[in-house]
């Protein structure tokens, strides 16, 4: 009886987490879901075995995470909600216009670009990541993020959006994780 009762005390615990901290709660949910994507993607989708995980690579998909998507999720959905202070579908509707026209390109090479930098990739070598998988995967992106973000906008309070986010995210996350390291002809500096 008692495990039963452990997701409601986890829920607890966070939702005290994010009223008493919501920026720290906010990253290190984010990160943590972007190294869980990564963990993911490794596992099941790469079909690494376990003794060979690449630990520094999802060790440093959380610090792009942490660091750099979480603080921009955090202040964007603030700044729509200040834009957009009213809840309805119409308003939602403009909050999720705007975040897929502004926001999900820009996360996109903003995505590519901290990787490559943790990684110590090249300038040019991070551009031809970009350039690659830009376009497929924001058409992956439309597929699958207007319905979830116009959901998200109407249905959750401001508090809860970017952890609706972050799960919707961990299967999107897992997709990048792979994508930004499947195998790219990668010219020698």
């Amino acid at each position: 009886m008692t495990f039963m009762r452990l997701p409601r005390r986890a829920w607890k615990w966070y939702m005290q987490c994010l009223e008493n901290h919501p920026w720290k709660t906010q990253l290190i949910s984010t990160g943590a879901l972007l190294g869980a994507g990564d963990f993911i993607a490794q596992q099941c989708v790469e079909k690494v075995p376990l003794r060979e995980h690449d630990f520094i690579r999802t060790a440093r998909m959380t610090a792009v995470g942490t660091v750099v998507i979480g603080p921009i999720f955090h202040v964007w959905y603030a700044a729509l909600d200040q834009r957009f202070s009213r809840r309805s579908p119409g308003n939602a509707m403009r909050k999720m216009t705007v975040d897929q026209s502004i926001l999900a390109p820009v996360f996109l090479v903003l995505f590519y670009g901290a990787v490559g930098i943790v990684e110590r990739r090249t300038i040019k070598q991070i551009s031809d990541k970009i350039y690659e998988e830009f376009y497929p995967n924001m058409v992956v992106n439309y597929k699958i993020w207007p319905a979830v973000q116009f959901l998200n906008f109407y249905l959750f309070p401001a508090h809860l959006r970017v952890l609706v986010v972050n799960v919707v995210s961990l299967f999107w996350n897992t997709y990048l994780a792979w994508t930004s390291h499947k195998e790219l002809e990668y010219s020698e500096p």
